[in-house]
C-alpha cells in the first residue's frame, strides 16, 4: 500500500516508517520541517506541512493524492512553541478524516494515548479524544491504537528524562516515585500498526498497547540505571511540589520553543498513572508485549547513551549561566560606567552642546581629568593607556580626541610600555569614531571567543562520538561538526583579520608591532592546520555514513585520518590561545 504517515520523522513516526518500508510499503512522510524530514529519511517521500494550518479537508487534498491508507503518529505535549493541540489533534485530523472519505482513502490507523476520553481536564487527552470520536463515527476501515510509555533504542522526551535520571551522580531523584506506568516497546506498536494494516484485519480496532505488569516511576530510572551499566545508587522520593516551579519553568520556556519533557503536561500524566489494559494488544499480536526488562534487554546500551545520559540535564544550567555571566557583566559595567569609560582606548567621555549645567559641568571635569593627566594616569597605575591628546573648547566640549604614544618616562615608570608595545610611539590613527572603534573590539573579541569555543566544541563531540564506534553516531556528529566550522568557524576566520588591522589603524599601532607581528604568524600556522583539519572531517563524514549505508564497519582509511585529525588539533588550539594572550597581554619583545 502507498502509506501516508503523520509525524514519519518523529520518535513513534520513525520506528513505524521502518517497520512499514521493510514490509514492503511504500511510505510518504509528512512533516513540518524539511531538513529534519530529509535527515531522517533521505530516500523518503515528503509532503512538508504544518498542523497547525490543515484544518479544512480541501487542505488535505494535495497529500491525499494516490494515498491507499494514512497513520496518524502526529502529536503534541501541549501547546507552546507554535503549536496549537486544538488544531494540531483535533482540527487537523477531523479534517483529514472528512478527506479521507472524500477521496476514497479507506483506512485510517489512529495512534492516540490510553486514557483519552472527551472533556478531559488534560488537554492532550481531550484533544486526542476528540480525534478519536470522529473516526469512530466514520465509514473508514480504521483502529485506535493507544500506547502506553514507549520505549526504543533512541530517547525523546519522556525517556530521555527517565534516562537522565537513572544517571544522576550519588543519589537518585523522582517526583510522584510510586505512580504506576505501563511501557510499551516501538518494536510492538511498529508490528501493531502492520497488523491493522493486513488485508485480513478487522475494522474497528480500538485497543491499548501495553505491557501486563505496571512499573512504578522509581522502578523505571532504576531500571534504566541498570540498562546504562551504572552503580546502583539509592532513590529518594520528592513531594510533588518541588516539580510545580520545575514545569513553570519549562512551560515559559515551551512558548520560545523549547519542548521539554518537563513540562506541567507530562508531569499531571505521570501523577495520573499511564494505565491501560493489555487485552486487546496480546489478541492483536498473538502474543503477550514485551516486558520493560526485555524492551531493555533488546538494545544494550553503549557509551555514547551514558554520555547523553549524563550531558543532557546539565544543558539548561550551562545555558542558564552563560546567559547570568552575560547578565551580570553587563550590571557590573553599567554601575561603574565612569571607571568603564576610562579603560577603553579610543573611547573619552565627550560633552556635548546645550547640555544642563549640572551633567555638562561633570562631563566637562571628566574630560579635563582625560586632558591634564593623561601620562601620569598610565605611569601612576601601569595601565595600558596612551596619553590622551585633546583640548576643551570654552563650552566644555570635547574637541577632537585622538591618542598618541606615552613618554619614554612614563612608560618606564608603568612598567608594560604603551598598547602597542613599550616605547615604541603611536602613527596617526586613521578618522574613526569611537563607537566604530568600540563595534571593532567587539567584533575583534567575539571572533577569538567562537574560535576558542567552536574549537573546543567540535573537538569533544568528535572525540566522543569516534570512542563510540557507532558510525551512525559518528556520521551524524561530523556532519553537524562540518556545518558548525563552515558557519562560526570560518566566519570567525575572516572577521579576526580585518577587524584587527581596523583597529590597528585607528587606534595607531604600527602594523611591524612584535605582539602584532606574532599574531599574524600564528594566525597563518593555524591556517596551515585547520583547512586540512576541515578536509579530514568533511571526509570522515562520507566515510562513516558508507559504512551505514553499507552496514559495515568504519573502513581503515576513517581510523587513519582521525589520528591525523586528532593530532592536528593541539599545536592549532595552542596557537589560538597564544594568539588570544598576546591580544590581552600586548607584550614588549
Amino acid at each position: 500500500m502507498r502509506v501516508l504517515l503523520l509525524g514519519a520523522y518523529g520518535f513513534i513516526g520513525s520506528g513505524v516508517a521502518r517497520a512499514l518500508i521493510a514490509a514492503g510499503h511504500e511510505v510518504v512522510g509528512l512533516g513540518r520541517s524539511a531538513r529534519t524530514a530529509r535527515r531522517a529519511f533521505p530516500d523518503l517521500d515528503w509532503h512538508i506541512a504544518d498542523l497547525n494550518h490543515m484544518r479544512r479537508p480541501a487542505d488535505w487534498t494535495e497529500a491525499l493524492c494516490g494515498i491507499d491508507a494514512v497513520v496518524n503518529a502526529s502529536g503534541a505535549l501541549q501547546s507552546g512553541g507554535g503549536d496549537r493541540l486544538d488544531a494540531i489533534q483535533g482540527e487537523s485530523i477531523g479534517a483529514l478524516i472528512a478527506a479521507c472519505e472524500m477521496q476514497g482513502v479507506a483506512r485510517f490507523i489512529q495512534i492516540s494515548a490510553p486514557g483519552a476520553q472527551a472533556g478531559d481536564a488534560s488537554p492532550f487527552l481531550a484533544t486526542k479524544a476528540l480525534a478519536d470520536d470522529r473516526l469512530r463515527a466514520s465509514h473508514l476501515h480504521w483502529a485506535i491504537l493507544r500506547p502506553g510509555l514507549v520505549i526504543g533504542r533512541n530517547a525523546y522526551g519522556g525517556t530521555l528524562l527517565l534516562r537522565a535520571l537513572a544517571a544522576m551522580p550519588a543519589r537518585l531523584f523522582a517526583v510522584q516515585a510510586q505512580s504506576h506506568i505501563q511501557s510499551v516497546a516501538l518494536d510492538d506498536v511498529a508490528d501493531a500498526v502492520l497488523r491493522c494494516m493486513s488485508a485480513d484485519a478487522p475494522a474497528g480496532i480500538d485497543i491499548d498497547l501495553v505491557e501486563r505488569d505496571a512499573a512504578t516511576l522509581g522502578g523505571l530510572i532504576v531500571a534504566h540505571r541498570r540498562w546504562l551499566g551504572i552503580a546502583p545508587a539509592r532513590l529518594i522520593a520528592l513531594p510533588g511540589w518541588v516539580a510545580a516551579p520545575v514545569s513553570a519553568i519549562a512551560d515559559g520556556l515551551g512558548h520560545l520553543g523549547w519542548r521539554s519533557p518537563l513540562r506541567s503536561t507530562a508531569m499531571a500524566m505521570i501523577a495520573r498513572d499511564v494505565r491501560g489494559d493489555p487485552a486487546g494488544g496480546e489478541q492483536l499480536l498473538g502474543r503477550p508485549l514485551l516486558t520493560l526488562d526485555q524492551m531493555l534487554a533488546r538494545h544494550p546500551s553503549g557509551l555514547q547513551d551514558r554520555w547523553q545520559a549524563r550531558l543532557v540535564l546539565l544543558m539548561p544550567f550551562i545555558l542558564g549561566a552563560l546567559a547570568l555571566l552575560f547578565l551580570l557583566s553587563g550590571f557590573t559595567s553599567l554601575m561603574q560606567i565612569d571607571r568603564v569609560a576610562a579603560e577603553l582606548d579610543g573611547t573619552p567621555i565627550a560633552g556635548r552642546a546645550g547640555a544642563p549645567a549640572g551633567r555638562g559641568g561633570r562631563i566637562g571635569r571628566h574630560c579635563a581629568g582625560w586632558r591634564d593627566s593623561g601620562a601620569a594616569l598610565g605611569a601612576q597605575r601601569g595601565d595600558r593607556h596612551g596619553r590622551l591628546d585633546a583640548g576643551l573648547s570654552v563650552d566644555g566640549q570635547l574637541a577632537a580626541p585622538r591618542y598618541v604614544g606615552r613618554s619614554a618616562g612614563s612608560a618606564g615608570q608603568g612598567g608594560r610600555g604603551a598598547d602597542a608595545g613599550a616605547g615604541r610611539p603611536r602613527v596617526a590613527g586613521g578618522a574613526m569614531s569611537d563607537t566604530l572603534i568600540l563595534l571593532l573590539r567587539w567584533a575583534h573579541v567575539l571572533g577569538a571567543c567562537t574560535l576558542i569555543g567552536t574549537g573546543a566544541g567540535i573537538a569533544f563531540f568528535m572525540l566522543m562520538a569516534h570512542r563510540s564506534g557507532d558510525a551512525r553516531i559518528i556520521a551524524h556528529t561530523a556532519r553537524i561538526v562540518v556545518i558548525a566550522d563552515l558557519l562560526f568557524t570560518a566566519s570567525a576566520v575572516i572577521v579576526q583579520p580585518i577587524s584587527g588591522l581596523l583597529l590597528a589603524h585607528g587606534l595607531g599601532w604600527p602594523i611591524d608591532t612584535p605582539w602584532i607581528v606574532a599574531s599574524i604568524g600564528l594566525y597563518l600556522f593555524i591556517g596551515a592546520f585547520w583547512l586540512p583539519v576541515l578536509w579530514m572531517q568533511a571526509r570522515m563524514r562520507d566515510l562513516a555514513m558508507a559504512a551505514v549505508k553499507a552496514g559495515a564497519p568504519l573502513p581503515a582509511a576513517y581510523h587513519r585520518l582521525f589520528r591525523w585529525w586528532f593530532a592536528f588539533g593541539f599545536p592549532a588550539f595552542g596557537a589560538i590561545l597564544a594568539i588570544v594572550w598576546l591580544m590581552l597581554a600586548r607584550p614588549a619583545f
